[in-house]
């Protein structure tokens, strides 16, 4: 189908009868701009409008196709299939135009929704909370490398296999209790998104001592010197306990952050200082009474 010729057909045979180009859109319903762009040849009239355009302009629909005048007033067979494939053509266009509109509408709603989505979840992972939880050296000594070299440095009045398996504690301890561990603990303040990152590294990095057959070792060495220390044994894993529950319910929240409030948020950023206070106060218990039993000098 020739556009082009079938452009100046219309625009012969509009001329021929003294019509404007906003004449012939009025008697047909469309816009002067539509006939502009027929007749210049970068679209085809709609199908829906041959019949009255062909009337308007007194020319048969397989001539205004054609883009020529026929002289013979039987249309012939070829003229009529012609006509039958720009039809199919056109609605086989207007199909995939259609289609090709609803795919691309849902691509766009599809990554409005995921930017709206990202968005609101950069909020939501960046709203800042504080935690009313004191998280300073003055609470809990945090510096626990002199304990460390302290220990290292003097094994006081424990036997060699006794010390291997202090030294062995220690190892752990130090590698638990690093630079950060201490950047999450001194935290004055913690995002949404500090839950996800602390629960990952606790889990990752802290529970190795949790329950653990180190920890336990060293509390039977302390106390076969000082029975008395029992105490501090029950306080040590008292705290582990608590320390357990907590974590159990930051994982417990995680899997389900959607459907918690924003008070149950600040409640869990409450729990990443709890937790820390926890364990860095059981270390010290534990460290503190590996030197005093071991009768160890700086």
């Amino acid at each position: 189908m020739d556009q082009e010729k079938i452009g100046k057909f219309i625009a012969y045979k509009r001329k021929e009868k003294n019509m404007t180009q906003k004449e012939l859109a009025s008697k047909i319903g469309v816009t002067d701009k539509a006939v502009s762009k027929w007749e210049r040849g970068i679209g085809c009239p709609d199908i829906s409008y041959l019949d009255d355009l062909s009337k308007a302009l007194d020319i048969s629909i397989v001539e205004l196709l054609k883009g020529k005048e026929i002289d013979d007033v039987e249309i012939q067979e070829q003229d009529i299939i012609e006509s039958m494939n720009y039809s199919k053509n056109y609605t086989k266009k207007q199909i995939k135009n259609t289609i090709n509109t609803v795919l691309y509408s849902v691509i766009i709603i599809i990554s409005i929704c995921l930017l709206v989505f990202n968005l609101i979840n950069r909020i939501v992972l960046n709203n800042v909370f504080h935690s009313n939880i004191v998280t300073t050296s003055e609470h809990v000594n945090t510096d626990f490398d002199k304990y460390y070299n302290i220990i290292e440095n003097n094994k006081g009045k424990y036997t060699n296999e006794e010390y291997t398996k202090i030294l062995k504690y220690i190892e752990i301890s130090k590698k638990r209790f690093n630079d950060k561990t201490k950047e999450f603990y001194m935290k004055e303040k913690y995002t949404i998104k500090d839950l996800y990152l602390f629960d990952e590294y606790y889990n990752n990095n802290l529970s190795e001592i949790l329950f653990n057959e180190e920890s336990l070792n060293v509390y039977k060495i302390i106390i076969k010197y000082d029975n008395s220390k029992v105490d501090n044994m029950a306080k040590y894993y008292r705290y582990s306990t608590y320390v357990n529950s907590s974590i159990k319910s930051l994982d417990d929240f995680i899997y389900n952050t959607y459907n918690y409030s924003n008070n149950t948020k600040v409640n869990h950023i409450m729990h990443i200082t709890f937790i820390l206070n926890m364990e860095y106060s059981k270390e010290e218990i534990i460290l503190k009474d590996i030197i005093e039993v071991g009768e160890i000098n700086e």
